[in-house]
């Protein structure tokens, strides 16, 4: 055990004479320096600098004024027009731009000069940077040097400031005499209480160092990361979560929103009103799966110059303008109110119009700039480009940027009340006519490009404008055991470790504290007790905690709602109805799925609550994670990475290396042993061979032991048998108890056993758990052995059911819930034969609390060496039945991870019948079960969504069932390597509706047989199929009458213009009223620049309009891309919708804004950055 470190009061009492006195003579010297008499705010000082100013923002251009405070800095100012409550960084940073006659920003010798008004400024916040960030104590000579040294260096920066801005002597004395005052004051006192009592608000700045001081501290060692050290046999492994921390899947529940994991806090402050927040949504639109389509840009105003003869930074009035009159912002594609339906008395003419109006253009004026977000400092010299003012206002600056593609609601497709009429027009055609909803080029500012990592093909994004409320937020973030829940709260903990500018996490900085508490460990029962006994000082500070936890933003991590114990639940029951005490808290909590809604009906209403699934680590990342893991084990360099990458290859696609710790598990054991990694191993197979090889360690490491190394091997397996067999059943019992932690009861158990046994009890418990260190309520730190992963514990539990059915009577009980009573008996003292009441008694948890511990008990028996248990087999797949898998989805993902056999089969066949919904959906991880199923069960819509070359889609081809969606993702995108022929056409029956693939021409030809076809995305490798299978298309495109969308994609480097002698067909959109046709050219970099340009003018349909044009796998600089939208231009192409480049790129912010207005002027649609997947459609 460990004492907790004392308080260091001394450092303490440093600390306030540099926030109290050290202020005050940086405030002086600021006054001096501005020649400041009346409360003028600080932007309005800048503001108004005159021409013949020496202070250096004067010296700055607009770019850099924009970037000379940051947002943290630029609130402060304008809440504080006194100046009185600037800290010490903001101070110095003050000084440097509006004081006259001091050195320049960039002369570093004169700023590090202590000879030097500048180099006594910079020492002073040195110092303060000093004592915030050491963490060694002060002894008392230390501090008596420290306080002379400060004392005499605010009096010499004094004395310079007189020099330097002729300041009189009285002045000078008066500010002398108040600094010995403060200093005087703090020195006489004895605690910390004694020092705040000085000043309580004054010192709150000082109570919040101090305690994040403190609290970084603590959280250090909490960043460490390794849930597989207990296999190692070297608990003194270091390895921090951002070494090997990667994307994280959440879902915005049950909405079905994908939500960036960067954005998470900022997600949770928007709970409940309207936010600044990107996500997608992962329904999909009308193409290739959605039900609807958003719709184009609707005007009948267009952007008109806007004239100006200045643009300053920070706006001098109160409320800058804004484009249009309305208090928010048009949005890209986004509206309060879903769009009114085209109607008109005549049938609408697709492209027609009897003028010729381009998007930008309008019949009435532009309205003037109004809007409620308020000034942002600093002012510039130079108007911004190319949007001008007759008032102040910022280029290209609103509250929130704008969000491509978003809507509230989803849009309302065109109403007509006749069929639209074939294309006619006098005049070149225009991609749409709308009523309402005005073009980027109105707003100040474009759309902005995508910011996230993850997003599946053709989903929409929501964008909120945030608004600021003192309720408290709520979210839940709930995910199955192992898909990343604690390692997503442990990054989040180390990014608030970070400096802010490091930081990825987003809004962060925003919180004064971050609390962190892990359900399973805490043994207090109240906020005031966690605090005193992880942070001691509090106690100093409690005449006035609760007023600075008041004045304070809070962020609580609560890991591991479902493992509360006794003190913990009384705890988070306390945080959460603490929420007039902290009322801008923000609570983020994680928990598995099954106890997420009766603990969320017990959250106070005040709070606004939201809810997100983990699903793991998506395909695309998964073998980074597994390198970056096996690299830290000591593989980095090794030629076995490449190895790992084919092993990833043919396993990572399976749905179980969705989840976090299977992949460390993974790259743990091909680390130990390569070839242990099989192509079919499934979940459990996993969980099986990483503790057959605990064991084996463990047997190594006993043969090494000198008082067991004496007996022989066939003694210790026996040895260590019948210990497992103690610790399966005490996991087990941890498992009903819901704790991590060995009782004593099980550690006597345990100990017992090994005495018996004649085994070492450290060596065993250190193979199997983990030593966790807890603070006591006497603040100490104390050491508990407990189940490494509650999936592990899942897994022992299951192996304790498998090893102890043969052991019970087979009768009217059944087996598997005889052994949960066998088990709950036990701890009650008694054995009862009916225990199905004890597992469903509300004081009880309910049978899907074991869903998983049951998935594995199915998996065990499942395993080829388990003696075949038809009784038990069918048992279990009842039990899931019972706790909750019921569609048809649940049960192929349940065989995917088992070894299929045929008693398994049949009895989830006659669960399945009971499943009403119709549709299914086929995946690669669930091909192999499909397979099988199928045959078997009654008819059934399926999608088919395959991104592997190895699926064979043949296999899941089966007569009695309807197909509505087949989507063969890798022949689309590697044509040339994949082609699809007629005879899988053929065996398809004719209800298909959409289909992404690469066909032969025969293939292409017999479309024409699926006359439900609404969406096509095809595919050319190369010159034979440009000669080819484009006038196939088109003979199939003109028999399908219901086609809406034709998605057209073609590697640039392997096809020639000279090749293509057709256009494509025109496909309208008849329910939307514009081109339905699409190119995708891939592959696409300076040196195929014209040809890409060639291909799409050639394959540009006779209506002269590509509703996307979209270019995967093409990384080009902002320069490259204007000349080749200036190419297209040329070449007569345009775009209705958008052109769309892969993010990230090498395109900063500024140069995209650029190419976006490009794109719009020149009828291509917009221009915008997207994630590689959505580049595909």
């Amino acid at each position: 055990m460990a004492s907790v470190p004392p308080v260091d009061y001394l450092r303490f009492k440093v600390m306030c004479i540099l926030e109290g006195p050290g202020e005050t003579v940086l405030k002086f010297i600021l006054k001096c320096g501005t020649n400041s008499t009346s409360p003028l705010p600080f932007h309005d000082y800048l503001n108004n600098l005159p021409q013949t100013s020496t202070a250096n923002f004067c010296k700055l251009n607009n770019q850099q004024k924009k970037k000379a405070f940051n947002k943290d800095e630029i609130d402060k100012i304008r809440d504080d027009p006194s100046w009185d409550t600037f800290d010490i960084t903001l101070l110095y940073k003050a000084i440097q731009h509006a004081c006259e006659n001091v050195a320049e920003l960039n002369d570093s010798i004169a700023w590090k000069d202590p000879c030097r008004l500048e180099g006594m400024i910079t020492e002073i916040k040195y110092k303060r940077n000093i004592v915030v960030h050491e963490r060694r104590q002060l002894t008392k000579n230390e501090f008596k040097k420290k306080v002379s040294e400060l004392k005499d260096l605010f009096v010499k920066a004094l004395e310079a400031a007189q020099t330097r801005y002729n300041v009189p002597d009285h002045k000078i004395t008066q500010e002398k005499d108040t600094l010995y005052k403060m200093i005087q004051d703090i020195l006489k006192c004895l605690t910390i209480e004694d020092v705040l009592r000085l000043d309580t608000i004054r010192q709150l700045p000082v109570f919040k160092k101090m305690f994040v001081t403190r609290l970084r501290e603590i959280y250090e060692r909490t960043q460490i990361f390794d849930p597989l050290c207990f296999l190692s046999g070297f608990p003194d492994t270091h390895l921090k979560v951002q070494d090997i921390f990667t994307n994280i899947l959440i879902k915005k529940y049950p909405e079905d929103l994908e939500l960036n994991y960067l954005d998470i806090i900022k997600f949770t402050q928007s709970l409940g009103q309207q936010v600044s927040l990107t996500f997608q949504n992962t329904q999909p639109l009308q193409h290739p799966r959605n039900t609807q389509l958003q719709q184009p840009f609707q005007t009948t105003q267009p952007p008109q110059p806007i004239q100006t003869t200045q643009s300053p930074l920070l706006s001098q009035t109160t409320q800058p303008p804004q484009p249009f009159p309305t208090t928010q912002l048009p949005q890209p594609f986004q509206t309060t109110q879903p769009p009114q339906p085209f109607q008109t008395p005549q049938p609408p003419q697709p492209f027609q119009t009897t003028q010729s109006p381009l998007p930008s253009q309008t019949t009435q004026p532009p309205q003037p700039f109004q809007t409620t977000q308020p000034p942002q400092p600093f002012q510039t010299t130079q108007p911004p480009q190319p949007f001008q003012t007759t008032q102040p206002t910022q280029p290209f600056q609103t509250a929130q940027p704008p969000q491509p593609f978003q809507t509230t609601q989803p849009p309302q497709p065109f109403q007509t009340t006749q069929p639209p009429q074939p294309f006619q027009t006098t005049q070149p055609p225009q991609p749409f006519q709308t009523t309402q909803s005005p073009l980027p080029s109105q707003t100040t500012e474009p759309p902005q490009p995508f910011q996230f990592t993850q997003s599946p093909p053709s989903h929409t994004t929501q964008s909120l404008q945030l608004s600021h409320s003192v309720d408290p937020q709520f979210l839940m973030i709930k995910g199955v055991a192992g898909s990343g829940k604690t390692t997503l709260l442990t990054f989040i903990l180390s990014e608030w470790l970070k400096d802010e500018c490091a930081r990825r996490i987003k809004y962060l900085h925003e919180y004064d504290f971050v609390l962190h508490i892990l359900c399973r460990e805490s043994n207090c029962a109240s906020l005031e007790e966690f605090l005193e006994q992880v942070l001691p000082q509090v106690v100093a500070f409690r005449p006035n905690t609760q007023t600075f936890f008041s004045k304070s933003k809070v962020l609580f991590l609560i890991d591991g709602l479902d493992e509360r114990n006794n003190s913990s639940d009384q705890l988070v029951k306390d945080i959460l109805y603490r929420r007039k005490l902290v009322p801008e808290s923000t609570i983020v909590c994680t928990s598995r799925p099954e106890a997420v809604v009766d603990f969320l009906h017990s959250v106070p209403q005040e709070y606004r609550k939201g809810e997100g699934m983990m699903e793991g680590i998506s395909l695309s990342d998964r073998t980074e994670f597994v390198l970056k893991y096996y690299d830290c084990l000591g593989g980095n360099g090794s030629p076995n990475r490449n190895r790992i990458r084919q092993v990833m290859r043919s396993v990572g696609w399976r749905d179980h290396f969705r989840l976090p710790l299977n992949l460390l598990f993974l790259a743990t054991l091909f680390h130990e042993n390569s070839d242990c990694v099989m192509v079919n191993i499934t979940q459990t197979s996993l969980y099986v061979t990483m503790h057959n090889w605990s064991v084996e360690k463990l047997h190594y490491r006993l043969a090494q032991y000198p008082d067991v190394r004496s007996t022989s091997r066939l003694s210790r397996e026996e040895g260590i048998k019948k210990v497992l067999d103690v610790m399966y059943e005490v996991a087990l019992l941890g498992v009903l108890e819901n704790r991590l932690f060995l009782s004593d009861q099980d550690l006597r158990q345990l100990k017992e056993c090994c005495k018996v046994e004649k085994l070492p009890w450290e060596e065993v418990m250190g193979a199997f758990f983990s030593l966790r260190q807890t603070i006591s309520v006497n603040k100490t730190v104390n050491q508990m052995y407990q189940v490494p992963h509650k999936g592990l514990q899942e897994f022992f539990g299951a192996k304790y059911i498998t090893n102890h059915l043969g052991k019970h009577p087979d009768s009217k009980v059944k087996i598997i819930k005889y052994t949960f009573q066998h088990v709950v008996g036990c701890l009650q003292g008694y054995t009862s034969k009916d225990i199905q009441w004890l597992l469903k008694n509300p004081s009880r948890t309910q049978l899907k609390n074991f869903r998983n511990l049951l998935l594995h008990v199915a998996g065990l028996l499942s395993q080829p060496d388990v003696m075949s248990r038809p009784q038990h087999l069918k048992e279990v797949v009842d039990l899931l039945a019972e706790s909750g898998v019921n569609t048809c989805n649940d049960w192929l993902t349940l065989l995917e991870d088992t070894e299929i056999n045929y008693t398994t089969l049949e009895r989830v066949v006659k669960h399945v019948i009971k499943d009403e919904k119709k549709a299914v959906t086929v995946n690669d991880s669930t091909i192999t079960s499909a397979k099988v199923l199928l045959p078997l069960i009654s008819p059934k819509e399926l999608n088919i969504e395959l991104h592997r070359k190895e699926s064979n889609v043949h296999d899941v081809v089966f007569p009695h069932h309807t197909y509505s969606g087949l989507y063969l993702w890798h022949s689309f995108k590697q044509p040339h390597q994949q082609t699809i022929s007629h005879s899988l056409l053929h065996a398809l029956p004719r209800g298909l509706e959409t289909f992404v693939g690469h066909l032969d021409v025969d293939a292409t030809l017999m479309l024409s047989k699926f006359q439900h076809l609404k969406y096509l995305q095809l595919a050319i490798s190369d010159d034979h199929d440009a000669n080819t299978i484009l006038p196939a298309i088109h003979v199939a495109c003109s028999t399908l009458p219901n086609l809406q969308r034709l998605f057209m994609h073609v590697p640039v480097c392997t096809v020639r213009p000279d090749s293509i002698t057709i256009r494509l067909p025109d496909v309208i959109d008849m329910q939307h009223g514009f081109t339905g046709v699409s190119l995708v050219l891939s592959g696409v970099d300076e040196t195929l620049m014209e040809r890409a340009g060639r291909i799409a003018r050639l394959l540009l349909p006779s209506i002269m309009w590509y509703g996307f044009l979209m270019f995967p796998g093409s990384n080009m600089t902002a320069e490259v891309w204007r000349r080749f939208l200036h190419e297209l231009e040329n070449t007569g192409v345009k775009v209705a919708l958008r052109i769309g480049v892969p993010y990230p790129s090498l395109i900063t912010v500024d140069e995209w804004r650029d190419l976006f207005t490009i794109a719009r002027t020149r009828n291509l649609g917009g221009f915008m950055t997207w994630p590689e997947e959505r580049l595909w459609m």
